[in-house]
């Protein structure tokens, strides 16, 4: 599959990281996501329910060399983003990193386009910046960001 905006995340992707994707492909329209490796049990009972709907993509399928900017939620690791690392390490793609674990920025991302949120979750974040923008949100991807 041919993506020049793809959303990524590290795998065993637990709810925080997959809601975090879909809010961000609200602020990315057009954006493929992808998941790279596996998914957390719940998480992974919730996307088989769902996967339709969802419209995400194996990162696998994707056609890396047609990547020209890389989004990534919830974490600052390219080590961590599977099939998609290289992609991360790439000065030719532009990147967007969003996470809320406190440490040092990503080397391979320009500070400028890394936010580190306080948040408990980065999906709170997310969610806020979605609010401030009045950009909804299918009811869909509501209950991905409250899982009970």
């Amino acid at each position: 599959m041919r993506a020049e905006t793809v959303i990524a995340t590290h795998g065993n992707t637990d709810f925080d990281a997959f809601a975090a994707m879909l809010a961000a492909r609200r602020l990315y329209p057009g954006a493929a996501a992808a998941l790279s490796g596996s998914l957390n049990r719940n998480v992974r009972e919730f996307f088989r329910l769902y996967a339709e709907e969802l419209e995400l993509v194996e990162a696998t399928r994707l056609e890396t060399d047609a990547i020209r900017r890389l989004i990534v939620v919830e974490t600052v690791h390219a080590s961590r983003l599977g099939e998609l690392e290289q992609v991360a390490l790439d000065p030719d793609v532009e990147k967007a990193v969003f996470d809320h674990h406190a440490g040092e920025p990503p080397e391979w991302a320009a500070p400028e386009h890394v936010v580190i949120s306080d948040d408990g979750a980065l999906t709170t974040t997310l969610v806020g910046v979605l609010a401030e923008r009045e950009i909804p949100v299918t009811p869909l991807e509501a209950t991905a960001r409250s899982p009970t």
